[in-house]
């Protein structure tokens, strides 16, 4: 080896040795402790679970009874109880739905976060200089076998983000995101949404005081009409259905109602019925009463009032609420597409050069055009004449998918027969409506359908 790349190694070796002696023989409460410990810590909590590290508390969740939250600045407290379907309730200060995901985010931090082993040095220091000797914070937890586990914050360690803690008579470190979570005032800790898991809602049922049911539901990515009439969300629509799901209370009031309040609300309200599926425990059901912006969970014993405009989408008629369009997708985003033709099948796959076969045959460029221009007039197909179809014309299935291979789910299905005169009667997948297409289909997917052979 060259000697002055000899010398090099060497001399690097010699400081990278003095660096960690360095790290190893200083106080860690000195203000010059070098940033890399923080870094350290972090890589220790994030690696907990990989690495069998010990977390912070040492009981099963999954033997978790509640966790009650302490402040000793205002001497209040907050306890939670986990339910099913990741779902957390609150008994204290009063009984009302808990916002489950800080619930999981407190028990993750709690369960799967690596307890920091203590230094020696801690040993010389007194409980009042690591903040200690008061706690502002703290947290009790009980599991189901009577068995109980204290935890007590204190000061910030100096030149990390972490808190000193102790954790019955042991001292270890913890995040600074479970001392705010703890710290939070009890008011932050009741559910401000309406509704639970609203991305995961697929079924809606409005029952008005008067006039017919309205039924939505998500079978894939978009939302449809099932009652009183079937066709697909119009897509500026749905902005107000979003809006409602995810609507949140600005305030809860602290005065439960009584049953007889309750009975006289529902009883001028309308019912929304809604239902989400979790995974692996089936759907979910949640029932509420609705009037004059102000909601009632069944579940819960508190009047919501609902923002302005939470609830304009249910004010729509059916012919707002529904989309001119018969589906809606866009063409571009289509990878592959299998039709039913007089019972037989065909499959093509979008290529980097074009559409192709699925054994590999190659759709001519005038075929291309005409598969394109034909995706782009059923994405824009609108509902605008409804027609009998034909009970004893062949009916022929088009999916549309936007996978390598056509798949059911989140795809486009169409199904068409031919009309006496020459067009084409078609309707969503389970539609029980058919509309009039002035095309004939059957020549249009006839001139598509041409190919070279590779």
């Amino acid at each position: 080896m060259n000697p002055q790349k000899l010398l090099l190694l060497v001399l690097v070796m010699v400081a990278a040795i003095s660096v960690l002696f360095y790290l190893n023989t200083r106080d860690p409460l000195q203000p010059n402790s070098d940033d890399r410990i923080e870094d350290q810590q972090a890589a220790l909590f994030e690696s907990a679970t990989a690495k069998q590290v010990p977390t912070i508390l040492k009981g099963d969740f999954a033997n978790l009874q509640h966790i009650v939250l302490h402040r000793a600045e205002d001497f209040s407290m907050v306890k939670l109880v986990p339910g099913e379907n990741e779902l957390w309730d609150m008994l204290e200060p009063m009984q009302d739905r808990a916002e489950s995901g800080l619930a999981i985010a407190l028990a993750n931090l709690l369960f799967d976060t690596a307890a920091l082993p203590k230094p020696v040095e801690w040993e010389n220091h007194s409980m009042a200089e690591l903040g200690l000797e008061q706690p502002r914070f703290d947290l009790e937890v009980l599991f189901q076998d009577g068995s109980e586990e204290r935890l007590q914050f204190g000061a910030r360690v100096p030149q990390t983000s972490n808190h000193f803690a102790l954790l019955g008579d042991e001292l270890i470190q913890v995040p600074a995101q479970l001392v705010d979570l703890t710290s939070r005032d009890p008011s932050h800790w009741r559910d401000h949404g309406v509704f639970r898991w609203p991305h995961l809602l697929r079924h809606l049922e409005w029952h008005p005081q008067e006039g017919p049911a309205i039924v939505l539901i998500r079978p894939g990515n978009h939302w449809q009409l099932e009652e009183p009439i079937q066709g697909a969300v119009d897509p500026l629509r749905v902005k107000f259905l979003l809006r409602l799901l995810g609507s949140r209370v600005n305030g809860l009031p602290s005065d439960r109602l009584r049953q007889e309040e309750k009975t006289s609300f529902s009883e001028n309200a309308g019912q929304l019925i809604v239902s989400n599926e979790v995974v692996g425990a089936g759907p979910t059901e949640q029932r509420f009463w609705i009037f004059n912006q102000y909601a009632l969970d069944q579940n819960r014993d508190y009047l919501l009032a609902m923002n302005q405009g939470d609830f304009r989408f249910f004010g729509l008629s059916l012919e707002e609420m529904r989309s001119s369009r018969l589906v809606d997708f866009d063409p571009n985003h289509i990878s592959s597409i299998r039709l039913i033709l007089n019972s037989q099948e065909v499959v093509l796959q979008r290529q980097r050069g074009g559409w192709a076969h699925a054994d590999g045959r190659t759709l001519t460029s005038a075929a291309n055009n005409k598969l394109t221009t034909l995706l782009r007039y059923l994405s824009i197909l609108e509902t605008n004449e409804l027609v009998q179809a034909d009970a004893q014309a062949d009916v022929q299935s088009i999916l549309l998918s936007q996978s390598r291979t056509p798949v059911q789910r989140g795809s486009v299905q169409l199904r068409y027969s031919m009309l006496a005169d020459g067009r084409s009667a078609i309707s969503a997948l389970g539609s029980r409506q058919n509309y009039a297409a002035d095309r004939n289909l059957d020549e249009e997917w006839q001139a598509v359908l041409q190919f070279n052979q590779n």
